[in-house]
């Protein structure tokens, strides 16, 4: 990822400034639908600024959990 801050941190629990949950809600888009996209919010390492972020969530098949995501600030 773009903060090597994160890297290899346990960031279940982490909200973004509205409280959404994003990383429960790409655990939840995975197991429940399969794929999806999660909208929040996200320091943008280019910026440093809190923006609007949108990722695509998608779960490996045969693996029930593993998945994929790629986002992007909008």
């Amino acid at each position: 990822g773009g903060n090597k801050n994160v890297i290899g941190k346990n960031m279940i629990d982490i909200k973004d400034p509205d409280g959404i949950y994003f990383m429960q809600e790409f655990v939840n888009v995975a197991k429940n639908k399969g794929s999806g996209w999660v909208d929040y919010k996200w320091e943008n390492p280019k910026t440093n600024k809190i923006q609007s972020k949108t990722s695509y969530i998608k779960r490996i098949d045969g693996e029930e959990n593993i998945f994929l995501g790629c986002g992007f600030y909008r």
